[in-house]
């Protein structure tokens, strides 16, 4: 999965980085999704606009008509800054050419806003190929709930929350790649969750993760220098 999209030359989370992972090669793109005050799902890694753009205050906080002209990229990639997309955008210029794994953020524990709003964009489109993550366990729980058809995937960046996998029973496990271990990949059969791991740029961790057979890996590589 391309993580972000592709973003050597462009910026993350754009439509711009997300074509340039479909040129190299890519079948899944993995995007980071929030909304903004009137419920428009956005792409960004962050609920703030000055860690990434030229805007300042909280997306949530904004209507999307207040940060629908701002460019994303200033800092990373100052000479190709892009728009920050909706994900509306990315729909309907990619459809189902390309399959995605989509991580809700949230602001608190019941924030709902944005996967509600993702799940009607989605059945709008007709998408096939969709994996919903997300940190939040509501989240995932709201899916298994509600739209037992969507595939979800509970993000966690340690241990200490993998007993909350037995409550809310993930389709997948999207793991920090240091976290690997024979003992999760042992779990994982056990309970039945694929895995997939984060963000893995080396080619010593992509051959060894793809030996342990996890079910898909996140990397920033460029898939054309392993061929």
């Amino acid at each position: 999965m391309s993580h972000r999209g592709y973003k050597k030359k462009y910026p993350e989370n754009t439509l711009r980085s997300i074509e340039s992972a479909k040129e190299i090669g890519f079948e899944w793109v993995e995007l980071d999704l929030v909304s903004t005050k009137d419920r428009v799902v956005v792409c960004s890694h962050n609920f703030d606009l000055e860690s990434e753009t030229d805007g300042v205050g909280y997306i949530y906080d904004l209507l999307y008509d207040d940060i629908k002209y701002l460019n994303a990229g200033v800092k990373s990639h100052p000479l190709e800054v892009q728009r920050i997309p909706t994900i509306e955008e990315v729909f309907k210029n990619y459809s189902n050419k390309l399959k995605y794994n989509l991580e809700i953020k949230t602001k608190s524990l019941f924030d709902l806003v944005t996967v509600k709003s993702l799940i009607k964009s989605i059945e709008k489109n007709n998408l096939e190929f969709i994996m919903i993550s997300s940190f939040n366990p509501i989240v995932i729980i709201y899916l298994k709930l509600y739209h037992t058809k969507i595939k979800t995937a509970f993000l966690v960046e340690g241990l200490k929350y993998l007993w909350l996998i037995n409550w809310i029973h993930p389709n997948y496990l999207n793991i920090r790649a240091d976290m690997l271990s024979n003992k999760l990949i042992k779990e994982s059969k056990k309970h039945k969750y694929g895995l997939i791991v984060w963000t893995v740029n080396t080619d010593m961790g992509i051959d060894f993760c793809l030996k342990k057979n996890v079910h898909s890996i996140i990397t920033d590589r460029n898939l054309k220098h392993r061929l």
